[in-house]
């Protein structure tokens, strides 16, 4: 699980000159299962509501299945005798784990027991009117072991949940906090996979973020604003008006605002750092940030070890930013021959890049991998053949006539092996990955594949004879042998699979064998 409510411990980081504006009037929205009541924020269950609802009668089983009136902009979908127990006149009882103390300092004293299953449309909780930036915490946990998701997701305009932002974090028959930021405005929805356990909740808050605005200094163009969390791979936009800006950015982390659309110019590195470890949810703030020609750096030198025979055709070199930062990959220039490389390219500063090879996957960097600028640099970079492990086998079938040639095809990166055939046998040197082996005659084929992973591989190839009298078919996914089924030998649905020539690893079929 991925939570994105953190304190990140940055070095060096440069503060802005933060002014208030006119606060908000926004303050922190708690529901509570269990009734308990959060001093300054704005509560919407006490136990006198819950103790008012109409569908929870006394005994604390709810009647029908539906969706509670509404708490505010929460609301509550229940099951028919899923339960209550909280401090109040209709509760089902005790339940040891109701009263839990989590690490934030929370004491809950109640919750909403799942008699069932949970889904995206059913036992969920829906929370409407959220901003970007705003952070959504749930506290949750199984009422007995299972495996199964726990979701925070975007709603659509007809309630259904959506890929647009989807956390996923296994849950538990542990209590625990989960914690999301909302990168766009609208409806989510907390719920759990169907396949397997019952969920409980304790609790729902919403932490507002905190409006920030200010001008975008020196900027000459139309481009795009986003603050990027730091150390983790999501961002939020900003919206841009003439030359100011405004965006809603979560309390307890740290950003780095990034200007894109105009060309050689970014936001300056002195202001783009933005520190909101310390902030008050809920309030506004003002930084104005100054935009200014790029500062980048040249990195030059050799690349080394490329065999001047190999094909480096398609070569080139991409430098790498961290996992999860704000930079973009650098595609170097390239020029020369194999044996005698040379690259060139400019970088952003102090930024750790990572050389990788784009048109010569056999190779990898095996010196030089890393490179951090505070000047114009010469850095050589030295590369090495990957591993490779002898492929051997033999054919067999029909294989009247005998095959001339055998290749085998990388399906991650497209590359196409030739291999050697001798008599009625065949072999060739691969990297690790999967393949796709194509042979062909004009009266047999084969369809195979082989995968090579850390040593040699002994795999024998079955050739078919091409029916002609078979028409060229539709693809179909899955063949099925035996005595009921639509074939009745293993041979006529290998037939029907060639007739329709599958191009790639989506158009895959699979034949299932009867006992």
């Amino acid at each position: 699980m991925k939570k994105l409510i953190h304190k990140v411990v940055c070095a060096a980081v440069a503060l802005f000159a933060i002014s208030a504006l006119s606060a908000q009037s926004r303050k922190i929205d708690v529901w509570d299962f269990g009734g308990v009541q959060e001093a300054g924020a704005n509560n919407y269950i006490s136990v006198a509501a819950i103790d008012a609802l109409s569908n929870l009668p006394a005994g604390g089983k709810y009647l029908e299945a539906g969706d509670l009136p509404p708490f505010g902009d929460l609301v509550l979908n229940v099951v028919a005798n899923d339960r209550a127990y909280y401090d109040g006149k209709k509760s089902y009882g005790t339940q040891g784990y109701a009263a839990v103390t989590f690490d934030d300092g929370y004491t809950s004293n109640g919750i909403y027991y799942c008699n069932g299953t949970g889904g995206n449309n059913r036992r969920c909780i829906t929370i409407k009117n959220v901003r970007a930036g705003d952070t959504i915490s749930f506290y949750a946990r199984l009422s007995a072991a299972a495996d199964t998701d726990i979701h925070f997701s975007t709603v659509d305009a007809d309630g259904k949940v959506t890929s647009e932002q989807d956390e996923v974090a296994p849950i538990k028959a542990e209590s625990a906090k989960y914690s999301y930021v909302a990168l766009k405005s609208g409806t989510y929805r907390i719920w759990t996979d169907k396949k397997a356990g019952k969920p409980v909740y304790y609790r729902v808050v919403r932490t507002p973020g905190v409006e920030v605005s200010g001008k975008l200094e020196n900027l000459n163009g139309n481009g795009t604003l986003k603050f990027v969390i730091s150390g983790l791979n999501k961002e939020l936009d900003a919206k841009i008006t003439g030359n100011s800006y405004k965006v809603n950015l979560p309390v307890n982390n740290t950003f780095t605002a990034v200007l894109s659309g105009v060309p050689g110019y970014g936001i300056n590195p002195d202001t783009r750092l933005v520190d909101f470890s310390n902030v008050k949810p809920g309030t506004s703030k003002n930084i104005n940030l100054v935009v200014a020609e790029a500062v980048l750096y040249t990195a030059s030198g050799k690349i080394t070890g490329i065999d001047s025979k190999y094909d480096t055709s398609k070569f080139s070199m991409i430098m790498n930013p961290p996992a999860g930062s704000v930079y973009q990959p650098v595609k170097m220039n390239v020029s020369g021959k194999a044996g005698n490389f040379t690259y060139e390219g400019k970088l952003e500063p102090l930024v750790t890049y990572t050389a990788s090879l784009i048109g010569a996957n056999d190779y990898e960097v095996t010196s030089g991998e890393k490179i951090q600028l505070s000047k114009n640099s010469v850095h050589d970079i030295g590369v090495n053949l990957k591993p490779i492990y002898d492929v051997t086998g033999k054919f067999f079938g029909d294989i009247a006539p005998m095959p001339k040639s055998i290749s085998f095809r990388n399906m991650d990166d497209g590359y196409v092996y030739n291999g050697v055939v001798s008599k009625k046998s065949f072999s060739v040197k691969l990297r690790d990955g999967k393949y796709e082996v194509s042979c062909e005659t004009d009266k047999t084929k084969t369809i195979n594949h082989i995968v090579v992973s850390g040593k040699p591989v002994s795999k024998d190839v079955k050739m078919s004879l091409k029916d002609k009298t078979l028409a060229s078919r539709a693809i179909k996914k899955n063949l099925k042998v035996g005595q009921k089924a639509e074939f009745k030998t293993v041979g006529a649905a290998i037939k029907a699979a060639s007739a329709m020539n599958p191009q790639s690893e989506d158009d895959r079929i699979t034949i299932h064998i009867a006992p």
